[in-house]
């Protein structure tokens, strides 16, 4: 969700698309507590996401985007919970 009046009135945006998360060599599509964050990238200002998956070993997927809209995929890995 986003809000353009600083959180008086909010807008429901699209999910990130399956396939962005697939494009990662995951079948699995449930992700929650997304971490937004901003970045420099040489003067351009880019943002990164961090998506966890919900079982054991848990996946962990970072996705980048230009536009907070367009996701693309940019890495990920699996991590046990001693």
């Amino acid at each position: 969700m986003s809000s353009d009046d600083g959180g008086l009135t909010w807008t429901k945006r699209a999910y990130v698309p399956s396939q962005t998360l697939l494009g990662l060599g995951n079948d699995k599509t449930d992700c929650r507590d997304p971490k937004v964050f901003q970045y420099d990238n040489n003067g351009s200002t880019v943002y990164g996401m961090l998506l966890t998956g919900m079982r054991d070993p848990f996946d962990v997927w970072f996705l980048r985007s230009y536009d907070l809209v367009n996701w693309q995929a940019a890495g990920g890995f699996k991590a046990k919970v001693p």
